[in-house]
């Protein structure tokens, strides 16, 4: 990994909050194959469903050492942590931490020079009285007990980040520091602010569809 090689690009931060759905994933699967303009970070578990995402980035040590082997063998992609305890499974980086793995996401998409970043599974409270799309985590890992943190460690990234354009797609949140909007528009608007560097959308040579969601997965 290094400082800016996705530079302009766009990346989708895929967190694990109790309102993303496989729907909102499938959509992002597509978008993510239609460009190599286009990157996705995933946080924690989320990794189990996109394991096709980029980058797997978990803060804490304990998760690696509770998922760290399971990822190693399903994901793929590049495995990072600011962890300060022993992580075998995964690459440390230094990046600006962020007090959260949402956040920390969002660092890296920024230290790697994304020039939009595009916001899902960010609620950031119970939505539907659950903590995470995927049920609570087992006895030893936190499930949201830094959720009243959650307020001040986002508003921090939102200063440390007020040089990038970033939409909140999240079907629920209760982040009110960027812009919300619908994930397939979003998604849109990103292709259409791409369109003149002329990419392709699949791995043959025929030129970007208006939708990149209605293209061949």
């Amino acid at each position: 990994m290094t400082a800016n090689d996705w530079d302009g690009m766009t990346v989708v931060c895929m967190a694990s909050g109790p309102s993303l759905t496989e729907e909102d994933a499938e959509k992002v699967r597509v978008w993510r194959r239609s460009s190599n303009q286009h990157r996705v970070i995933v946080t924690n578990t989320t990794y189990q469903m996109a394991p096709w995402a980029d980058v797997l980035y978990a803060m804490d040590a304990a998760w690696w050492r509770r998922y760290g082997a399971r990822a190693k063998q399903e994901f793929s992609g590049e495995r990072l942590t600011i962890a300060r305890g022993v992580c075998p499974d995964a690459t440390k980086i230094d990046i600006f931490r962020g007090g959260n793995s949402g956040a920390g996401a969002m660092s890296l998409a920024s230290h790697r020079g994304a020039a939009r970043i595009i916001l899902l599974g960010y609620d950031c409270q119970y939505t539907g009285g659950k903590r995470h799309w995927h049920g609570d985590h087992p006895k030893g890992l936190g499930n949201c007990v830094s959720l009243p943190k959650f307020p001040a460690q986002f508003e921090q990234m939102a200063r440390h980040l007020k040089h990038r354009e970033i939409i909140n797609a999240s079907r629920s949140t209760a982040l009110a520091f960027w812009p919300r909007m619908d994930l397939e528009e979003a998604l849109c608007k990103s292709t259409a602010l791409n369109s003149s560097k002329r990419m392709t959308w699949s791995s043959t040579t025929r030129t970007a569809p208006e939708n990149p969601l209605k293209a061949n997965p």
